[in-house]
């Protein structure tokens, strides 16, 4: 349903604006195009999100997602009364994979939308949307600006990405390395390639991922490692909020069930362990504050440290199938002692070090806890 943005910033140029900066408990974890109807058997797993909707939502679907303390992503054709859908439609999602040739009605294919026309969308949609956040999904061309579906675009980088991201509020991308049957460290290459288009855009956009958790054509099906691996090749890499890809498609592209990732119990019992795994370590994935540390390895890897309530995580992730062996220093933190969180056993140390290893695309992290100060002795 139609809105105008009534906001007192109406007509000013625009800033981008992440809707969950001010959330540090609240990580975005949600599913692709699915059903209002199916969100109950999401959120008995721990997804918190549905963006887009499969179908046009309604009061009564805006009404059962905030029942289950889910928030929802709105589209342009959704029939619902903005000024009574609150806090569960914090923002809008415009027409996906801008980035790759777009399919024309003679069922011939054309060139990527321009950043100019993605200017205009998104200024439609902010109207539309009574001034709410928008998010903008690109596809594989963030990993593979070559790929031959980009059409006439492919080989566009800097020339095309900044811009078309300037117009909105979140950037995100997918890549699905196990359906490709491809290498799964190119999830970390499109979040940091990503983030450098950010960057270049304003630095402003909050950066999300797309992770695959379904066998999307009848192929493999990613297993609990991977998707965990994936996700926290994103989330290490920049992202602060994660949209799962649990379709089943034909070869062309056609819907077959949207919840296909219900077909493989061990997904659904990882998926449960991940989505609870990063919500519990929400605050400190976005604390502000920094840690000094060093990460050497001969392998691949992604890292980052922060520090939340006096302790600091690192994050680990390998991005070799050699998997990797890491030695750790926290610098200006005298730690009193490492544990690796969710395995209850501690890092080998060696003073202001510590080691571990890790098999191939594992994930590890680490809570260090600061060493008490001593106090001198008096005379």
């Amino acid at each position: 349903m139609a809105g105008n943005d009534t906001s007192a910033d109406a007509g000013k140029a625009f800033v981008a604006t992440d809707p969950f900066s001010s959330k540090p408990d609240f990580f975005p974890l949600g599913v692709y195009l699915q059903s209002a109807q199916r969100a109950e058997q999401w959120s008995q797993i721990g997804i918190n999100m549905i963006s887009p909707a499969n179908g046009y939502l309604t009061l009564d679907d805006i009404k059962r997602i905030e029942a289950l303390g889910m928030i929802v992503g709105g589209n342009a054709a959704d029939l619902v009364p903005l000024d009574r859908s609150g806090a569960a439609l914090p923002f809008f999602v415009t027409v996906d994979e801008p980035d790759n040739a777009q399919l024309q009605a003679d069922g011939t294919y054309g060139p990527c939308v321009t950043p100019a026309a993605l200017r205009e969308e998104s200024a439609s949609l902010r109207k539309l949307s009574g001034g709410r956040p928008i998010l903008r999904n690109f596809g594989r061309g963030i990993v593979e600006p070559d790929w031959v579906g980009r059409g006439k675009c492919a080989g566009s980088r800097d020339d095309y990405y900044p811009d078309a991201i300037a117009s909105v509020d979140i950037a995100s991308f997918d890549f699905y390395p196990v359906m490709g049957n491809d290498r799964l460290e190119k999830v970390a290459d499109g979040a940091r390639q990503l983030r450098s288009y950010i960057q270049k855009a304003g630095g402003k956009q909050a950066q999300w991922g797309i992770v695959e958790v379904s066998a999307i054509k009848g192929g493999p099906t990613p297993t609990p490692l991977q998707i965990r691996s994936m996700a926290w090749m994103h989330v290490i890499n920049g992202a602060r909020g994660l949209i799962f890809f649990p379709w089943q498609v034909g070869e062309k592209g056609e819907r077959i069930r949207e919840d296909a990732a219900f077909l493989n119990p061990d997904v659904i019992a990882g998926l449960k362990a991940l989505t609870s795994e990063i919500s519990g370590l929400s605050s400190a994935i976005k604390s502000p504050e920094d840690v000094s540390f060093a990460v050497k390895s001969p392998e691949k890897y992604s890292a980052m440290a922060r520090l939340y309530k006096g302790d600091a995580y690192v994050f680990v992730v390998s991005e070799s199938a050699k998997g990797a062996k890491i030695e750790v220093e926290l610098r200006d933190f005298p730690a009193e002692s490492v544990d690796i969180v969710g395995t209850g056993s501690s890092a080998q140390r060696d003073g202001p070090e510590f080691t571990d290893d890790l098999n191939a695309y594992d994930v590890r992290i680490y809570r260090a806890r600061r060493a008490a100060l001593k106090q001198a002795n008096r005379m």
